[in-house]
């Protein structure tokens, strides 16, 4: 690395002040770290405070090394302005804020946040959870459709995105003059911020969660930097906590199964298994180790079949593949729990309906003996012993970012181990009305797996 150390307003490498300032050459690559990903965080763990500062400034007296998050207003120098702003960003009077976003890039924001746009359920869920949803005021084509639930009382007259996924409406959204909009894919997000100059455009990270090490996880990463946007730290970090302890309940039990002898699970899509007409060229999907679904099933004590696969791991960020029939017969899974979509990112409506806004189960019930009326599977375990489910979208793509799956998996896997201990619903329950603060009642209401717990 090739550092200078200049006195402050002088444009030589030379020591003339007590104030230094640790400039580093363009071409080089400023080092990170593995803790919170915001440009302040200079000592590399999940908070900003004034630890930050104390490290920012040995890093000015060459006690500590540099880094580039250690730059807080990302100017290319380390010094007392760095200090000012993770001052003004512990204060809550900070004029901006640089994270790296979902993807590893920087992208500043300016604060405060007073109108919102959110692509998708899992942003639409998020708001809810750090409380801030009266400040949502344009929804995409997905979130439109659950307003009623997220947003109740606000109808998005003027605030229709529409579907992002593919066709956004750019001038409709310039014209909704919002200070950030939270995007949902990893992808075209330097389009849409191109597009939409007066809007800061943020992929939190919510597209990759980490059932088995949320910790880990962009997702809990993108949490953590919307408290810090948002104004919502203290929520956002009690939601964490709330989240790993979930995991944590859960693997103390599961850890202790050995492989070998867990059930074996065929963790698939119910509009791409069972979704076919007749029985020619036959495929199902089945997911990889880094999908939320594998995960869940992991963590829930199963063991998927996709573990047999060549791409287990989903190396190159493959998330699942197609399979057979006939290889799904030879695996003979115990469990089998198809994922159903409803209201897709793409902007299209989905059968069997399901869902919060849905309290008819009958739908889901029937796509449950439609997958168990199919000759050619009877065979299966999992059909033998009437171990065939239908899951709802939510355990994937948005609700609590795949946990809340693994908790429902774990209560069908594992009925003895967790026993009376292990209340899905009640978890379900308090996500909806202590993190969301949504009066809603899952006794009698909604419709999220069947056949019913």
């Amino acid at each position: 690395m090739n550092l200078k150390i200049v006195a402050a307003g002088v444009a030589a490498i030379v020591v003339i002040a007590t104030v230094v300032v640790i400039v580093l050459n363009q071409e080089d690559e400023w080092p990170g770290h593995d803790g919170l990903e915001i440009f302040g965080n200079a000592n590399g763990d999940w908070t900003i405070d004034q630890d930050d500062i104390d490290h920012i400034q040995a890093i000015i007296d060459g006690e500590e090394e540099p880094n580039k998050f250690a730059d807080a207003n990302r100017d290319g120098k380390i010094d007392d302005k760095d200090i000012a702003q993770v001052q003004a960003l512990i204060d809550g009077d900070a004029e901006f804020i640089w994270i790296l976003d979902g993807n590893g890039d920087p992208v500043k924001v300016s604060l405060p946040v007073e109108r919102i746009g959110v692509e998708y359920l899992s942003n639409a869920e998020l708001m809810n959870v750090l409380n801030v949803s009266d400040k949502v005021v344009a929804v995409d084509s997905a979130a439109y459709l659950m307003s009623d639930f997220y947003f109740p009382g606000n109808d998005f007259t003027d605030g229709q995105m529409g579907q992002m996924h593919q066709n956004p409406d750019y001038e409709t959204i310039f014209d909704m003059e919002l200070d950030v909009l939270f995007t949902f894919s990893p992808f075209n997000n330097d389009v849409k911020a191109e597009k939409l100059p007066n809007t800061d455009v943020v992929f939190l990270g919510l597209y990759w969660p980490n059932v088995l090490e949320p910790q880990d996880s962009r997702y809990m990463q993108g949490v953590i930097k919307a408290g810090w946007i948002l104004d919502a730290v203290d929520r956002a970090n009690d939601y964490k906590v709330w989240l790993e302890d979930i995991v944590q309940m859960l693997d103390d039990v599961t850890s202790e199964i050995d492989w070998d002898d867990r059930p074996s699970v065929l963790m698939t899509s119910h509009n791409r298994y069972f979704g076919f007409d007749g029985e020619e060229n036959m495929e199902a999907s089945i997911y990889t180790k880094i999908d939320p679904l594998s995960q869940a099933c992991i963590l829930a004590g199963g063991r998927p079949i996709a573990e047999n696969i060549d791409n287990w791991v989903g190396k190159g960020a493959v998330y699942g593949t197609a399979v057979q029939v006939e290889w799904i017969l030879e695996e003979e899974p115990e469990f089998i729990f198809a994922h159903s979509v409803r209201y897709t990112y793409s902007g299209l409506t989905r059968e069997p309906a399901y869902g919060y806004d849905w309290d008819d189960i009958s739908n889901y019930t029937a796509a449950v003996d439609d997958m168990l009326s199919r000759p050619h599977l009877q065979s299966i375990p999992a059909y033998q012993n009437n171990n065939v489910y239908i899951t709802a979208g939510d355990f994937r793509n948005n609700a609590m970012g795949g946990i809340l799956g693994a908790v429902y998996l774990a209560k069908i896997l594992h009925p003895g181990p967790f026993g009376d201990d292990l209340d899905p619903v009640a978890i379900h329950q308090e996500f909806i009305t202590e993190w969301m603060g949504l009066t809603y009642d899952l006794e009698t209401n909604g419709v999220f797996i069947a056949p019913a717990l």
